[in-house]
């Protein structure tokens, strides 16, 4: 499998990225989002097939985001 090339300069939009956090015992437990971190990315807004399957499914927003590897992003964060 051949590495994807990105070079820094199309890093150009800058998102948050936000952690679930859980609270509480038992049965009575929340979920919220804290803020992790922020760090630059490639944006790439849906088209085509894509947008179209997303508008059917009723998604709010659908993009590819690209970031350089952090340990810290994981399954359960949000991008903001």
């Amino acid at each position: 499998m051949g590495a994807l090339q990105i070079r820094a300069g199309d890093l150009r939009t800058l998102i948050d990225i936000y952690v679930e956090t859980t609270s509480g015992t038992g049965g009575f437990k929340t979920t919220s989002y804290a803020k992790s971190f922020s760090c630059w990315s490639q944006w790439v807004n849906a088209h085509g097939t894509d947008a179209i399957v997303a508008d059917a499914n009723q998604v709010q927003k659908i993009a590819t985001v690209t970031v350089r590897y952090n340990a810290l992003i994981k399954e359960n964060c949000k991008v903001y």
